[in-house]
């Protein structure tokens, strides 16, 4: 009898390890399937950062192309008004030169 009872007994200090064994895999296993939630979510993160990125990725060449379109159009304008700008200079010019040579026809005209 005593064989049984040592043989109960070490059954039974094998049970109790297999079972704190068992509850410390348990306990593993729910670190494991939280970190593997907190994963998941670290992904959903992810994506919507890599969309929202492409997302102002695409607005930012949108707004180069229209930046480049205003650069062009503004040399447009500045050339055209650097233009005009001297046509004007050249037609008061040639009144101003029309008007003192009128001018001086009428001094003259009145001094004779």
């Amino acid at each position: 009898m005593p064989d049984n009872a040592h043989r109960d007994e070490a059954l039974n200090r094998r049970l109790d390890q297999i079972t704190g064994e068992l509850s410390d895999m348990r306990n593993s296993m729910d670190k494991i399937a939280e970190a593997l939630t907190r994963l998941a979510l670290l992904e959903e993160r992810h994506s919507v950062i890599v969309s929202t990125t492409r997302q102002i990725e695409e607005r930012q060449v949108r707004f180069d192309d229209r930046l480049d379109k205003l650069e062009k159009e503004q040399i447009r304008y500045d050339a055209t008004a650097s233009t005009a700008s001297k046509a004007f200079k050249v037609v008061w010019a040639v009144v101003g030169g029309g008007i003192i040579y009128i001018g001086g026809e009428i001094i003259k005209a009145f001094s004779k």
